[in-house]
């Protein structure tokens, strides 16, 4: 198993922080857009 070294873990946990933030922005696109379903005329695809 390969060490991790300082600079390894601040990318990994950069890299986390980033799919989280990509996550987050994600699931309140959807809410939006399911939120504004009606009103927008957008047929959601899940």
């Amino acid at each position: 198993m390969l060490k991790l070294t300082k600079l390894h873990r601040y990318f990994l946990s950069a890299l986390a922080t980033v799919v989280f933030f990509l996550i987050a922005l994600t699931i309140l696109a959807i809410s939006l857009i399911a939120a504004n379903q009606q009103a927008a005329g957008i047929k959601v695809i899940f």
